[in-house]
C-alpha cells in the first residue's frame, strides 16, 4: 500500500495524459457514430461543436491536474535539497 503513494507527481502526470488522449479518441468515435446513425447536417454541426469544447476542456482539465502533479515534483526536488543543505551544514558545524 506504501508503494501506491510513491512518486505521485509523476502517477498524476501519467493520468493527465492518459485523460486527454482518451478524451480525444472517445470524441472522435462519438462523431463517427454519430454521423454513421444519422447523417443529419445539423445534427453532426451540434457533435463537432461538442467535440471541439469537449476536447478544449479535457485538454485544460489535463494540464491542471499534470500541473499538480508538477508542483508535487518541483516540491520533493526542494524537500530533498533543503534537507541534504541542512545535513552538509550540521556536519561542518560539528567538525569545526
Amino acid at each position: 500500500m506504501d508503494n501506491l503513494f510513491n512518486n505521485i507527481g509523476e502517477k498524476l502526470k501519467e493520468i493527465a495524459k492518459g485523460i486527454f488522449i482518451f478524451s480525444v479518441i472517445l470524441s472522435i468515435l462519438a462523431g463517427i457514430i454519430t454521423f454513421i446513425v444519422s447523417p443529419s447536417i445539423e445534427l453532426i454541426i451540434y457533435v463537432i461543436i461538442g467535440a471541439v469544447v469537449g476536447i478544449v476542456a479535457t485538454w485544460i482539465n489535463a494540464c491542471l491536474i499534470y500541473g499538480f502533479g508538477e508542483i508535487i515534483d518541483r516540491l520533493r526536488e526542494i524537500s530533498e535539497n533543503v534537507y541534504s543543505n541542512n545535513k552538509e551544514q550540521k556536519n561542518t558545524e560539528e567538525d569545526n
